[in-house]
């Protein structure tokens, strides 16, 4: 088992704040993404090891525990870490304590299973909770459960285990920040018999690299080639259903937006769904062949419609009329 630098793989300083790793995190993914690279196995890699990288350095916790082992974690003392490392998770005399779990570990690697396997959200997951209601009957347990974008459009089952005992919660299609699934007489139990409070797990949504979610409509930026701007063409757009073909025409300019109806998130209650906005995002080759070149030159000696002279005459109408 290596070493992984996981900042490395995002290509940020040791020193980067939140925000300099989610950036990085956005970029490489939504360039790795294999709704972008059908069929590409190193893309898909890549596209994990970018994930595990930031699953690790954009939580506070995990990032300080990380940075603690370092390199030479082959001769870290395992056992007094670990030992202090399970301090947290009581609940206290008078809470209850709660998690969710789920098999697999969503394609992490060995080394963050050795490192991080009681902090994977995908297997065991422990949940905030606080107190609402007290007196004759239980109280009322809030808990915090964080959602992938594809586990919020499509719905999930959740597996919860409250002070040992088992429950499955199903969570519905179109989820979002801050919606609350309640689950009757799971709370903290009464006191001298009384019943027991209700559990409500309180929805929040993990940023996505793709996807921004705005209402009930997403919003994602798809790159075009300068050439498929200028003749037109089709492009493959991603979606949370799986990508879809959409038609760019001729001449289409940085910044259009095209909607594609009924491709956004769906609605709790069953209503419409939202729609997908995609914004085009021109891109210039950083890097051209001499032939390239020569044929940018013949093009720029052909445009009649040259942005700037086109300017300049609007000028002197202006001052013209002045």
């Amino acid at each position: 088992m290596q070493y992984k630098d996981y900042y490395k793989i995002l290509g940020v300083d040791r020193k980067a704040d939140a925000k300099a790793i989610k950036k990085a995190y956005r970029e490489l993914a939504r360039r790795y993404h294999p709704d972008a690279n059908p069929g590409d196995r190193r893309a898909e890699e890549r596209f994990k090891e970018i994930s595990e990288a930031y699953e690790v350095l954009s939580d506070p916790e995990k990032r300080k525990r990380y940075d603690e082992i370092g390199p030479d974690w082959q001769n870290f003392d395992w056992s007094a870490y670990r030992q202090g490392r399970r301090n947290w998770r009581g609940a206290g005399p008078d809470g209850i304590r709660f998690h969710f779990e789920s098999p697999g570990y969503g394609g992490f690697s060995d080394f963050f299973k050795m490192f991080f396997g009681d902090l994977d959200p995908f297997t065991d997951t422990d949940l905030f909770w606080e107190r609402r209601t007290a007196r004759g009957s239980g109280a009322d347990t809030e808990a915090l459960l964080e959602l992938s974008l594809e586990e919020a459009y499509a719905g999930v089952e959740k597996e919860l285990v409250v002070n040992g005992r088992r429950l499955k919660v199903k969570i519905p299609a179109g989820v979002r920040d801050g919606y609350k699934v309640r689950i009757s007489g799971q709370g903290e139990n009464g006191r001298s018999g009384g019943p027991a409070g209700d559990l409500y797990l309180s929805v929040s949504l993990k940023p996505h690299p793709l996807f921004r979610l705005n209402g009930s409509d997403l919003e994602c930026e798809m790159p075009v080639t300068v050439t498929e701007a200028v003749l037109g063409g089709k492009v493959d757009i991603p979606t949370l259903k799986g990508p879809v073909s959409l038609k760019i025409p001729p001449g289409t300019q940085s910044g259009k937006v095209f909607r594609l109806r009924g491709l956004g998130m769906p609605e709790p209650d069953g209503g419409n769904p939202g729609n997908l906005l995609v914004r085009v995002r021109i891109v210039i080759p950083e890097t051209v062949t001499q032939k390239e070149q020569d044929l940018y030159k013949q093009l720029a000696e052909m445009n009649r419609e040259n942005p700037r002279a086109r300017l300049a005459g609007l000028i002197k109408k202006v001052e013209r009329r002045v």
